[in-house]
């Protein structure tokens, strides 16, 4: 018997344990250091089933939660409508926590797939904080469920005589 919790369950631990991201803060083009007042770059980069494509799902509503913990040091810049939107913030907007939805067609990960994308954050402070980035997303329930399934084909002859 199959429990369907354990689906629940398998695509919680995929999305925990399968899609990887990591991120990389560095200064400006330009610049050695980050210094108060200067903008800085957070490159993400996300992998679907990274070292097994084979075992992937395509994942779709991809969306990146980013938090500067100590906001007195440091802000997240909100992107253009072209990378993403925040609920409630404008492009250009300084905030400490932020929601990114993709925008369409870059909201989903196929199997194996990474995806790379360049924020901005700005230095307010002399200091240290800590930023945190999750992953959020859905699995394609009509990849893991497809639709309209055919079986293989049956052939029979069909003999007419007079």
């Amino acid at each position: 018997m199959i429990n369907l919790r354990e689906i629940r369950n398998a695509v919680v631990f995929y999305i925990d344990d399968r899609v990887k991201s990591t991120f990389k803060i560095s200064p400006i083009a330009g610049q050695n250091d980050i210094n108060p007042g200067e903008k800085f770059n957070i490159e993400l980069k996300v992998t679907n089933a990274a070292g097994n494509p084979d075992q992937a799902i395509e994942l779709i509503n991809l969306r990146y939660r980013l938090e500067m913990k100590d906001s007195a040091v440091a802000k997240l810049i909100v992107p253009s409508k072209a990378v993403g939107t925040v609920p409630g913030k404008q492009e250009g907007d300084e905030v400490a926590v932020m929601t990114l939805t993709l925008k369409p067609n870059n909201d989903r990960l196929l199997e194996g797939e990474t995806q790379t994308l360049t924020l901005k954050g700005k230095a307010l402070a002399k200091g240290k904080t800590d930023l945190t980035f999750d992953v959020l997303a859905d699995p394609d329930l009509n990849y893991l469920f497809p639709k309209s399934t055919s079986t293989v084909d049956f052939t029979a002859k069909v003999n007419v005589e007079n």
